[in-house]
C-alpha cells in the first residue's frame, strides 16, 4: 500500500474507526478492528523444541496482512545476525521496519534454530538436524499466523537460503504470497563451486569437488582438510545432503500462489542467471533486478570497499530500488 494512501487510511481509522476499504464497503466496524502499533513475542514448535520471535503491527484497522521473513545460511536471530557476529548489520529487523512504514502490512521476524529465544529447538546432536527443520520451523509459523484472525493473508519473504525454505514450506503449509530476495535459482553445491573456484587451490578445489559429489549422491564425505572442513565439516553433511534434496527451479515451479524474485544486481554471492533460472521455472512470477544491490540487500556498487561496507556497516541503507517492488507486491493482499 503506498504511503499515501497509508496516510488516508489512517485519518479515516481516527474519523470513522474503521479503514478506507471497510468504509467503502459498507458494512463498518464489523469488518474493521482499530489498533495500535505493537509488538510481541510469539513461539512455535518444532521438532526439538520452542521456536521464539518477534511479530510487530503497525497501527491501522484490520484484519491485515502480514509478512514472515526468513533468513538466509546460518543461524541468524531474529534481527538477523550470526550470535556474537563483531559487525551485526542487523538486515531482518531493518527490512522488518522498512516493510511496516512503508505498506500497512505485520511482520514477524523469528530467531532460527539453536539461537537467542529458539535454543531449545535444536538437538544435542547436530547430526541429527536436517535442512528440512528449516522448513517445519517455517512452517510452524506460517501456522500460527494462519489461525490469527487478525491476519487476512499470509506472504512468505525469504531471504538467500530462506527463499528455498519458503518454497518448500508452502507446499505443505500452503500461504498467499511469495518473495524471494536474493535466492538461488540452483542447487547449493553448484553455488559453492562457483563461489569457491578463485579462493582454492587446484587441490583443495578437487577435494571440495569430490566432497559435493558424494554429498549430492547422498553419502556422507567425510572429514576434510582446511580450509574445507569450515564449509562442510562431517557434523554438517547429514544437513547439506538433505538441503540438496531440493532444487530451487524445480520446487518453484511447483508454487501456484503470486511470486516476486527480486535480485540485486551487484550481489557477489547469488546472481542474476539464479533469478533468472527461479523466473523461468514460475513464469507468472515477477523479476525484479535491483541496481547496485549487494546479497545483504545494502547500497553497493561492485567495488570492493562497498562490498565489505555491505556486509559490515550498519549504517549502510538498504538498496534505494529494493522497497518500491515489495511495496507493489503487497498492495493487492
Amino acid at each position: 500500500m503506498t504511503i499515501r494512501r497509508a496516510l488516508v487510511g489512517s485519518l479515516l481509522v481516527s474519523i470513522l474507526g474503521c479503514s478506507d476499504d471497510a468504509a467503502d464497503s459498507g458494512d463498518g466496524d464489523s469488518d474493521c478492528t482499530p489498533f495500535e502499533a505493537s509488538s510481541e513475542t510469539v513461539t512455535a514448535a518444532n521438532s526439538f523444541g520452542t521456536l521464539e520471535g518477534m511479530l510487530e503491527r503497525p497501527a491501522g484497522c484490520g484484519p491485515i496482512p502480514v509478512v514472515l521473513m526468513i533468513s538466509g545460511s546460518g543461524s541468524q536471530d531474529r534481527d538477523g545476525d550470526s550470535p556474537g557476529s563483531p559487525s551485526p548489520i542487523q538486515l531482518t529487523r531493518v527490512l522488518g521496519e522498512a516493510i511496516r512504514t512503508q505498506t500497512d502490512v505485520a511482520t514477524l521476524r523469528y530467531d532460527d534454530p539453536g539461537v537467542g529465544g529458539s535454543a531449545t529447538a535444536i538437538p544435542v546432536n547436530l547430526e541429527e538436524f536436517l535442512f528440512d527443520h528449516e522448513i517445519e520451523s517455517a512452517s510452524a509459523f506460517i501456522e500460527k499466523l494462519r489461525a490469527d484472525s487478525r491476519f487476512s493473508s499470509v506472504v512468505v519473504a525469504g531471504h538467500s537460503m530462506g527463499s528455498l525454505v519458503g518454497i518448500v514450506a508452502d507446499q505443505t503449509t500452503p500461504i498467499d504470497g511469495f518473495i524471494s530476495l536474493a535466492g538461488a535459482g540452483r542447487l547449493v553445491s553448484d553455488l559453492l563451486r562457483e563461489q569457491l573456484s578463485d579462493d582454492l587451490t587446484p587441490a583443495q578445489y578437487q577435494q571440495l569437488d569430490e566432497a559435493l559429489n558424494k554429498l549430492e549422491a547422498g553419502e556422507l564425505a567425510g572429514p576434510v582438510d582446511p580450509p574445507l572442513d569450515q564449509i562442510i565439516p562431517p557434523d554438517y553433511q547429514p544437513y547439506f545432503i538433505s538441503w540438496l534434496q531440493y532444487h530451487p527451479a524445480d520446487e518453484i515451479a511447483a508454487m501456484t500462489v503470486p511470486a516476486s524474485i527480486v535480485q540485486g544486481r551487484t550481489d557477489i554471492q547469488v546472481t542474476v542467471g539464479d533469478a533468472e533460472a527461479l523466473a523461468a521455472a514460475k513464469p507468472d512470477a515477477t523479476l525484479v533486478l535491483v541496481d547496485d544491490m549487494a546479497h545483504t540487500l545494502k547500497q553497493a556498487t561492485s567495488s570492493t570497499a562497498d562490498q565489505n561496507a555491505a556486509y559490515t556497516d550498519p549504517s549502510v541503507p538498504l538498496a534505494a530500488g529494493l522497497m518500491p517492488p515489495i511495496e507493489a507486491f503487497l498492495e493487492p493482499f
